[in-house]
């Protein structure tokens, strides 16, 4: 697991210089701007998904994200809605202009149970506007945390934290105008990153068995499997 302060020295390291030269402000920059750039790859990153409330209020309709209305107050987006309330009824996610050309307007003072959500401008829209006040389950994803003391580690599973620490070098080469070292370091993040992202979201395959009887295994297709249960 690499700190913010063991990039710096490895960074300082590879390039044979001193603070004075490379000052911690300039790596901390590129250290946060490595750790954004690999995270963009993707937008399901696990450790960024967590699970709150939705303190549900009568007659409103949207919701702040990032505000005192969710539990905890981190999300920057939702991706699913549940009612407990209803069975644990799962809300279905629909677009926000086809919702607001059917429930904003003269509809707009309608309320009954909503069954359907919108994201959209940093809110949560709940549709139709709820008649009732309670809490509902929501799951989704936060922002990183950005790196700022010493001690602070990338927001980034640890398999991940040596891409990070090589895309510093190569933009620390870069900012020297060293395009060949540049290169070369970026070629080792990449790699390193490719190799990580292969650990972390490729290794969730599984081959589902099924038995036959006489307590013999056989395997199923994945093509199968899905056949069975839709």
């Amino acid at each position: 697991m690499a700190t913010l302060q063991n990039i710096r020295d490895f960074t300082r390291l590879s390039l044979q210089t001193d603070a004075v030269d490379l000052p911690d402000s300039l790596v901390d920059i590129y250290a946060n701007d490595a750790l954004t750039r690999v995270l963009g790859l993707r937008d399901d990153w696990p450790h960024l998904y967590s699970e709150g409330t939705l303190a549900m209020v009568s007659g409103t309709g949207s919701y702040t994200l990032n505000s005192a209305s969710f539990n905890p107050t981190t999300f920057t987006t939702i991706e699913s809605i549940w009612d407990d309330a209803v069975f644990g009824r799962s809300f279905i996610q629909i677009d926000y202009q086809e919702a607001a050309g059917r429930w904003i307007g003269p509809s707009a003072s309608v309320t009954a149970d909503p069954v359907y959500f919108s994201v959209y401008g940093g809110k949560v829209y709940l549709w139709p506007k709820p008649n009732a006040t309670r809490s509902l389950r929501v799951g989704g994803y936060r922002n990183p945390t950005a790196m700022a003391a010493g001690s602070d580690v990338p927001d980034i599973p640890t398999q991940f934290h040596a891409g990070i620490e090589y895309g510093v070098v190569a933009l620390a080469y870069a900012q020297q105008e060293d395009e060949q070292l540049a290169q070369v370091w970026k070629q080792f993040a990449n790699e390193s990153v490719m190799v990580a992202m292969r650990n972390l979201f490729m290794n969730r395959r599984h081959k589902p068995i099924i038995l036959f009887g006489r307590d013999q295994i056989w395997g199923m297709s994945y093509a199968e499997w899905i056949r069975r249960n839709i």
